[in-house]
């Protein structure tokens, strides 16, 4: 019978093995179930999800990180579900001893924490949510030998619910500065259990700690689907809020790979696929990350294939038309957004970008024409500003560039008087 593998204990072993290193692979954002303008991004994910089977082996990867928003919804599809299972499964037949899930904004923590149980024999483990207790968050990691290699402080993404009743208001304080004071405060006391129990086996084990969180500097894109998470605004969470002694800090939630405030060991790993157009640019990547002792860690960066490629097109309609006869001929599958500099209603360039997009490999998803667009703006008597004219005849104007039948155009007036009812009563209700 094969010997199980060994579960991670409460306490480290009084003898660490101090030359052994750690070989560490963060990834988070795999949004696993996403769609893009109404298609399934199932086969992207599962070709990652095969190509990081690869990549840990190839590597040689002791522990996977995995930093939040694992699915795209809290309500994922079974296809998704037994995806995701099936690659833990996979996990379990590589080189990878270790595996460490946190969830995300866009996880559900009970659904992810369901079978976390079950998940521990196979080293495999999951932190949903916070609990009453910080010192379950705080996991040693074991080598083959029984000795404590690394420390990991698994903090899960910090919902308002779980914060804000552990934090002290003051008189004034927004919301938004008591969740900051009680995200801060949960990883200090995180860091304190682990820093105790550093000393109390070798003090040059390394501790690294794990977040889902938006911190401040950082790039985002436009449309890259990051939910607000806090109230009100984005609370500033910044390099500070990471205790020292950290060898390294793995994020989740922001989809660039990219480093916090210019720290080289505070990182995120970014989302493995393009989750949108604005993406499409972006070398998409996961981080490898060394650690041995006190040393400070190597860190380096994987670059993930493209999959599938998204290109956004802008121009008249013969520079898309070029543009789509270079994508065309590269043979590699390929999703466009096209905003056409043209007056000729959406209808009509649909026809037009069919005819374009009739070879396989290359598929329209969106199309826009930017100058029919605005041109209901542009309707304009002598004198005319946009400020004096209303909501209606700005809807009224942009309706008449649209071929559309009466029941169409019956249809969008009355949703968009919907609409309009629902802003001016809540403009009021923040007036009053």
């Amino acid at each position: 019978m094969t010997k199980p593998r060994r579960v991670i204990p409460d306490r480290c072993p009084a003898f660490p093995n101090l030359f052994d290193s750690m070989r560490i692979l963060h990834t988070s954002d795999w949004h696993l179930g996403a769609t893009l303008h109404g298609r399934k991004r199932h086969d992207e994910s599962g070709m990652f999800l095969s190509w990081l089977i690869d990549t840990i082996n190839r590597e040689k990867i002791d522990l996977l990180l995995i930093c939040g928003d694992v699915f795209d919804s809290s309500a994922p599809g079974s296809v998704i579900q037994r995806m995701y299972y099936e690659f833990l499964g996979c996990i379990t037949r590589t080189c990878c001893r270790w595996v460490i899930i946190i969830a995300g904004n866009h996880d559900s923590p009970s659904l992810l924490s369901a079978p976390k149980e079950i998940l521990q024999f196979l080293n495999i483990h999951v932190i949903g949510s916070i609990s009453g207790n910080p010192e379950e968050e705080v996991l040693s990691v074991m080598d083959e030998n029984g000795t404590c290699s690394l420390i990991v402080c698994a903090v899960p993404f910090l919902r308002e619910k779980d914060i804000r009743p552990g934090t002290t208001a003051e008189s004034g304080e927004s919301p938004a500065i008591q969740l900051t004071r009680g995200i801060i405060s949960h990883y200090a006391r995180v860091a304190d259990i682990a820093m105790e129990r550093r000393d109390a086996t070798y003090p040059h084990t390394p501790i690294l700690a794990t977040g889902h969180l938006f911190a401040t500097g950082c790039e985002t894109r436009a449309g890259d689907g990051i939910r607000e998470c806090y109230v009100g605004n984005s609370v500033l969470i910044g390099a500070d809020v990471f205790p020292s002694g950290l060898s390294y800090v793995a994020l989740g939630h922001l989809h660039v790979c990219q480093t916090v405030a210019g720290r080289e060991e505070i990182r995120y790993s970014g989302s493995p696929i393009p989750m949108g157009f604005s993406e499409a640019d972006q070398e998409k990547k996961v981080i490898i990350v060394d650690i041995a002792g006190s040393e400070r860690p190597r860190i380096e960066e994987r670059i993930i294939p493209r999959f599938v490629r998204l290109a956004s097109l802008k121009g008249k309609k013969h520079d898309i038309e070029e543009m789509i006869f270079s994508l065309r001929h590269d043979g590699i599958k390929t999703w466009i957004e096209v905003t056409v500099e043209s007056i000729e209603p959406p209808s009509s360039l649909q026809n037009w970008l069919s005819d374009l997009t009739r070879y396989p490999g290359i598929e329209c998803l969106k199309i826009s024409n930017t100058l029919s667009a605005c041109s209901c703006l542009t309707q304009q008597i002598d004198g005319e500003t946009l400020e004096h004219i209303s909501e209606r005849e700005v809807f009224r104007r942009r309706l008449t560039e649209e071929e559309l039948t009466d029941g169409e155009r019956e249809d969008l007036t009355r949703a968009f008087e919907e609409i309009l009812v629902q802003y001016q009563q809540k403009d009021r209700m923040e007036t009053d």
